[in-house]
């Protein structure tokens, strides 16, 4: 039971009695602040460390493993996109060849091109004309015959190094050169417009070429299939290129096409796929056949007795790449796909063999910059880890407003508990 004195407390006396204890405890309180004591942080500081925290935690786990994927998704798409790249880049060399080789298998068995005077000959010109304009990379058409005579079609319109050996007219999109020995050796030399309207008519200024003493003649007479030449300097350009040839059906003599060395170079570097990919043709000895930098000099070398030529090797070439590439397949067998360190920075290759019905396969390497390859799946890439860096940010920011307003809520409800424990009952709650 409570002393009837107790009863009597006014609630002036108590409220005094309660302030009078909370100086005690304050009196009696060590100082936390003091001697290493924790130190007190205000509660939006904390919940927002301990959200923000957790945000960041999830968000840069999830940011890693987004990275670490697309890395090993890039290596598969590279792999997939260079398989590609080396499946496509072999049907456009195989195009440079086999249209020369199927046009010189089908020439081969038109009774046409056997006839015994110019004028037989100049009348299969639409057709052959017609070929050279659906086979741009060939340089000319022609038939050496058993007798000595030589019947030759070449584009010139297009053509610089042509046009300006030959010295045709304004105007002139095909050249005819003929020799005809008939009562002595005469040479003619034609020139055509796009319609094939003749524009001038001249003699050749030199008529000791001799189809016969040529290996593309000796050779195709000796074998019934096609045959392909080595690279050799072509008698009235200076060009370096190569021959198909194959015997005539009905005889008499052969007919064949020329694809010139700079036409090959032409068409690789219409096959690239970026800027500076660089795409290099080679026989089994290394041996260079095309690259498709225009730009670099390939030193090709003569014996001086013949006109044939020898081709620069790999690493004979004034370029840190096709070097890198030579010293890799010393080490390594030709095929395949595999990075490179060349010119500063890495490079995606792949080596195939391509088909050319010329007696053996010849090798095609393609080498394509990484940086340049995957710039969009890069970029792509980057973007997606700034944009979920950035959204962690903003993330961050509103757990940090809401723990601010979380905590004046709190810091009001302590201060009307305060209210209520000193009795200031006056105002109502309102937290």
């Amino acid at each position: 039971s409570v002393p009837p004195q107790l009863g009597m407390t006014s609630q002036a006396e108590l409220r005094v009695a309660v302030q009078s204890t909370a100086m005690s405890h304050s009196r009696t309180t060590p100082d936390m602040s003091a001697g290493g004591a924790p130190r007190r942080f205000p509660l939006y500081l904390t919940l927002a460390a301990v959200f923000v925290t957790l945000f960041m935690v999830f968000g840069l786990a999830l940011i890693g493993f987004f990275h670490s994927e697309s890395k090993r998704i890039e290596i598969l798409g590279t792999d997939d996109l260079m398989d590609r790249i080396g499946r496509h880049m072999k049907t456009s060399i195989a195009e440079l060849y086999l249209p020369a080789q199927s046009l010189v298998d089908i020439a081969s068995k038109s009774a046409p091109l056997a006839g015994t005077d110019l004028e037989d000959r100049l009348a299969t010109l639409g057709t052959l004309t017609e070929a050279l304009r659906l086979n741009p990379h060939m340089s000319s058409i022609f038939v050496g015959y058993e007798d000595g005579e030589f019947f030759l079609v070449r584009p010139v319109g297009d053509r610089r190094v042509a046009a300006q050996a030959l010295d045709a007219p304004n105007g002139s999109r095909f050249a005819v050169q003929s020799i005809e020995r008939n009562g002595g050796v005469r040479g003619t030399l034609l020139f055509y417009d796009d319609a094939l309207e003749l524009l001038d008519t001249r003699p050749l200024s030199s008529t000791d070429f001799d189809p016969r003493e040529r290996d593309w003649y000796r050779s195709s007479i000796e074998h019934s299939e096609q045959i392909t030449t080595d690279f050799y300097v072509f008698f009235t350009t200076g060009e370096v290129g190569i021959s198909f040839a194959r015997r005539l059906t009905q005889g008499g003599g052969v007919v064949g096409a020329d694809l010139a060395l700079a036409d090959l170079s032409a068409g690789l570097a219409q096959q690239r796929v970026t800027r500076s990919t660089k795409i290099a043709i080679f026989d089994p000895s290394k041996r260079v056949i095309a690259v498709s930098t225009p730009e670099l000099r390939l030193p090709v070398r003569g014996d001086g007795s013949t006109d044939r030529v020898t081709m620069p090797g790999l690493g004979e070439l004034d370029d840190p790449v096709y070097s890198a590439l030579a010293i890799h397949l010393e080490q390594a067998e030709a095929g395949g796909r595999f990075e490179l360190d060349a010119a500063g920075e890495k490079w995606l290759a792949s080596v195939s063999a391509v088909p050319t019905r010329r007696g053996g396969d010849v090798f095609l390497a393609t080498m394509i910059p990484r940086a340049e390859l995957l710039a969009d799946v890069d970029r792509i890439r980057n973007q997606s880890v700034l944009i979920a860096i950035a959204l962690l940010i903003i993330a961050s920011g509103i757990v940090l407003a809401v723990s601010r307003g979380l905590s004046s809520s709190l810091r009001g409800l302590a201060r009307e508990a305060e209210q209520i424990r000193r009795f200031k009952l006056e105002r109502p709650v309102t937290v």
